[in-house]
């Protein structure tokens, strides 16, 4: 797929370690990772693949920037609360779905 589903669209955010505050924000045609400074690096998003590993749905979000050297992040999806992505690289670290804010 082009896009990734809707429920992946919005801003994610980890309360753990380094990356305390930090967001991770899913557009319908870029991904950005903001650090709790506000400085961020947008990039956009090429494909989207959805599969099952372990009994667990997962994601791969294939991306580039600015100099189009591809790049893929690879994730796990929970939907329990807002939902929960959980980056196969990092899986202590649990990155949750913000609510908007009316």
């Amino acid at each position: 797929m082009k896009h990734p589903p809707g429920h992946l669209v919005g801003q994610w955010q980890t309360e753990t370690g380094p990356y305390a505050d930090d967001t991770l924000e899913i557009l319908s045609d870029r991904i950005i990772f903001r650090s709790k400074d506000d400085t961020g690096q947008v990039y956009t998003i090429s494909s989207v693949r959805e599969g099952v590993e372990q009994g667990r749905v997962t994601y791969s979000i294939l991306y580039h920037g600015a100099d189009l050297e591809p790049q893929e992040l690879m994730l796990y999806y929970q939907p329990a609360g807002n939902g929960v992505v959980i980056f196969r690289h990092q899986p202590q670290l649990k990155w949750t779905k913000q609510r908007r804010h009316m």
